[in-house]
């Protein structure tokens, strides 16, 4: 259920004899939704849990981002090493 309590999306899954099921659900939009499970072990118990759905954060600006620290710690690391070899006395 989104957070108007309109239902987002249901699924049908299979269980397996050891009580396992799981399901891969797709969220359209990012916010706190409900989740439901309904007729836990074919009787009419049910659970909710609460979740909030955050965007992903794109591969892309991830690497430009850890390239640019890279960087900025390969140019911390040579500046320092030049100030060092200055203040060294021969």
């Amino acid at each position: 259920m989104d957070k108007d309590g309109k239902e987002a999306t249901r699924s049908r899954g299979v269980t397996t004899p050891e009580d396992i099921s799981s399901q891969d659900v797709t969220f359209t939009s990012p916010g706190p939704f409900n989740v439901r499970l309904e007729k836990i072990k074919d009787t009419n118990e049910s659970v909710q849990s609460g979740l909030t759905v955050v965007p992903e954060f794109p591969v892309g600006i991830a690497s430009i981002a850890a390239t640019l620290a890279i960087a900025a710690i390969i140019i911390a690391a040579k500046r320092m090493s030049s100030f060092v070899q200055m203040g060294k006395m021969y």
